[in-house]
């Protein structure tokens, strides 16, 4: 990645941008993505010392408030307040999405568990107490962790590990996640 002087992309999104990461791709230029209030995911890349949407991904049905990109690139999701997760591989022309369920007020971050393959995502940060793990591939069968404290805690990824980091507390815990298949 190279790092450029800051510019303004005017109307990148039709509403507030609540979200967003860098996406590698193997054998492309890195990718921002970005996820917003209006519904939408959008892929960028660096052109010409500024941003060019390469993609807009419009299956979320209400604000995205959280993305993230699986460190070994090519995939890339998103949650939003509807409850659901969207993923895609950004390897395909017309990535194709996969959505993801989830109990209501539980999908406030997600982060890919680094270099799984096939992709694996850690979801937290509702009432229940919980960090959930889901295979890209298989879903249906999450593998839930309980997180020792009552306080709202978002993922990220970092080295292997998933950082659980505090929102509205003091707090922070440290677990190396992976699924075994």
């Amino acid at each position: 990645m190279r790092l450029f002087d800051p510019q303004i992309t005017q109307d990148a999104h039709t509403d507030n941008i609540w979200a967003a990461c860098w996406c590698a791709v193997p054998g492309h230029a890195e990718q921002l993505v970005t996820g917003s209030v209006d519904e939408t995911v959008k892929i960028w890349i660096e052109e010409d010392n500024a941003l060019k949407n390469v993609n807009t991904l419009a299956e979320q049905t209400l604000g995205v408030v959280s993305t993230t990109a699986h460190s070994g690139g090519g995939w890339c999701a998103s949650s939003a307040l509807d409850s659901s997760i969207r993923v895609w591989n950004t390897q395909e022309e017309h990535p194709q999405c996969k959505v993801i369920e989830a109990p209501p007020s539980e999908l406030w971050g997600i982060a890919f568990t680094p270099g799984s393959d096939p992709p694996q995502l850690a979801a937290a940060g509702g009432t229940s107490n919980k960090l959930t793990l889901y295979n890209v591939s298989h879903p249906e069968n999450p593998t839930h962790l309980a997180i020792p404290t009552s306080k709202v805690l978002l993922p990220v990824c970092i080295y292997g590990w998933v950082v659980l980091n505090g929102m509205w507390c003091l707090h922070a815990c440290c677990m190396h996640a992976h699924i075994h298949d």
